[in-house]
This record gives structure tokens, C-alpha cells and sequence, in this order.
């Protein structure tokens, strides 16, 4: 038989849509959403790999501390998202946080003995 969330897909990224490993997304952009029967709009951050998140407070403030508050700039960016369990009304529940992706920077040419130069102009007396 088929699971729940088979049956019933969300538009939006639940935590077990998410890998053990995490994910790594590109963000496309941030609209505000109406959720469900919800009166007020929320955040809602939309990726090239994978479906739209809606934005807590904690994630939007993570990223907005990395990449600034004005979420026009995050476009383009790269962040992780993991999964992890948060306290919520006294109990352990099962969320998604953000991290930056890390930029790998290329280590440094390792610098050898000094070149032999063949030439006399070179020689000391």
C-alpha cells in the first residue's frame, strides 16, 4: 500500500522529503504565500532542486544573517538544509534547519626548494 504522503503530496518541503545526508539547493527566490487557512502571508523560499520551503523565523534569520535581510539578494545563493529535532510546546519534533553551503577554496601551489639555475651570471665568487 502507499504512504500518506504518497497519496496526499505537499507542495511544500517536509523533513522526510529530506535525505539523511541533508541537501544542498540553489534559491531561486522568496515570495509570501498564503498557507493553508492561514490569514497572514508567510515566506516562503522557493529552490532549483527541490520543493519550496516555508520560511520560521529561525531559518529566515540564518540565512538572512549570511546573506543579508533583503531577501532579493539570495537569489543564486547556496544553502544546506538538514534535518534535525527542535523543542516545540515541551516535545522533540522533527525540523529543517539551513546552513551555509561551504565555498571550497583552493588550497595553496606548495612551494618546492629553490629552482637550480643553470647559468653563470648566476654564480657567487
Amino acid at each position: 500500500m502507499a504512504k500518506k504522503s504518497d497519496l496526499y503530496p505537499s507542495k511544500w518541503l517536509k523533513v522526510a522529503d529530506l535525505p539523511e545526508t541533508g541537501l544542498v539547493v540553489t534559491i531561486l527566490r522568496v515570495d509570501q504565500e498564503q498557507i493553508a487557512d492561514e490569514t497572514e502571508l508567510k515566506p516562503v523560499v522557493s529552490f532549483r532542486e527541490a520543493k519550496s520551503l516555508v520560511l520560521n523565523v529561525t531559518n529566515f534569520d540564518v540565512i538572512a544573517a549570511w546573506f543579508g535581510d533583503d531577501t532579493d539578494g539570495w537569489a543564486g545563493k547556496r544553502i544546506r538544509l538538514y534535518r534535525t529535532q527542535v523543542k516545540y510546546l515541551d516535545k522533540m519534533v522533527d525540523a529543517i534547519r539551513v546552513v551555509p553551503k561551504p565555498v571550497k577554496i583552493p588550497a595553496p601551489p606548495e612551494i618546492g626548494p629553490e629552482p637550480i639555475v643553470d647559468d653563470p651570471a648566476f654564480e657567487t665568487a
